[in-house]
């Protein structure tokens, strides 16, 4: 009788084993991978973050919508303890995040609507002691801060449009600038700063950032100048100031006047006489140097030349041509 060989036997069910082996070791890593996920979820189950964050990016979020929906003018105080978050409102959308907590768990979030007629600040608040969340819906805009006097007050902090634009007017500055380019800078100012002159924006670790109140923030003034890459380090040249002198720095970007000529000069720059599109251009409309001004100054997230924040700059400049043109 003839025997087979063990090698044979071996050889022939050699694909059958890899195969095997296979599945085996990609069924390890599955549930390595399904384990180490469950961990990180009972770890912040057992910190409660995850619920809290996604109750306080909901509740907040169906809050705004509320506001909007109600008649006449509304002030409002948040009573919920946030101090363990950063809220972080920007583009209709309400983000809730921790201190350290890096981009990519920066993931719950929650929707709100906005009416274009009554323009929401984008704004990211941290935790300050003994201050609460105010909102405030006034007749040109719904605004959050957790300064109670400044929503008790809105125009000691987030300004209002004609006054805003009466100041740029009256500025030597701006001297030959038609009213309805300064319309279009008006409409931008809010949608960047809300009219504060020191507004902070953009929070990002980077050298060049500039620490306020224990965070590090790029863009400042009415319209965010960003000293991490944009027009920020222009006005640094522009002023030759040092910019490893960080107080210097943001002494000089919060100024109102300082901003105000800087801002003109590069308008002047961008927008020059006899170009079609010149600040002294009596046949453009405010709504076309709104979005251009978006467009070619700004360049913000949404400003590309038909991006949906352009288009809204643009209608917010014409909505004030036509409201303060009743005044």
């Amino acid at each position: 009788m003839q025997r087979k060989k063990r090698g044979a036997n071996l050889f022939k069910y050699k694909n059958g084993i890899s195969h095997d082996l296979f599945f085996n070791v990609f069924e390890l890593i599955l549930a390595a991978i399904v384990i180490i996920a469950l961990f990180r979820f009972v770890n912040d189950v057992a910190e409660q973050t995850i619920f809290a964050k996604n109750y306080f990016a909901r509740d907040i979020s169906l809050l705004v919508n509320a506001l909007y929906a109600a008649p006449g003018k509304v002030t409002y105080t948040y009573a919920e303890n946030t101090s363990k978050f950063i809220l972080d409102f920007n583009d209709n959308k309400l983000t809730v995040y921790e201190e350290g907590d890096s981009e990519d768990k920066r993931n719950i979030f929650y929707l709100y609507a906005e009416n274009k007629n009554l323009p929401f600040q984008d704004t990211t608040l941290r935790y300050q002691e003994d201050k609460k969340i105010n909102f405030l819906k006034s007749g040109i805009n719904l605004a959050v801060s957790q300064d109670t006097q400044a929503i008790q007050s809105p125009q000691a902090s987030f300004g209002n449009a004609k006054e805003f634009f009466n100041e740029l007017k009256s500025s030597s500055y701006f001297s030959g600038f038609t009213d309805v380019f300064l319309w279009g800078l008006t409409a931008n100012a809010w949608r960047e700063s809300g009219f504060r002159s020191n507004a902070n924006g953009d929070p990002k670790e980077d050298a060049r950032a500039i620490q306020v109140d224990g965070t590090y923030y790029c863009s400042f003034g009415y319209w965010q100048l960003n000293v991490c890459g944009g027009s920020g380090g222009d006005f640094i040249n522009y002023y030759s100031l040092n910019a490893n002198n960080k107080e210097q720095v943001y002494d000089a970007i919060t100024d109102k006047d300082k901003q105000f000529e800087y801002v003109a000069e590069k308008m002047k720059e961008l927008f020059p006489r006899g170009s079609g599109r010149g600040y002294d251009d009596e046949s453009k409309s405010a709504e076309y140097f709104g979005r251009q001004i978006a467009f070619r100054f700004e360049k913000c997230n949404g400003c590309g030349e038909s991006g949906t924040e352009t288009r809204d700059r643009g209608r917010l400049a014409a909505k004030y041509v036509e409201d303060y043109a009743l005044v």
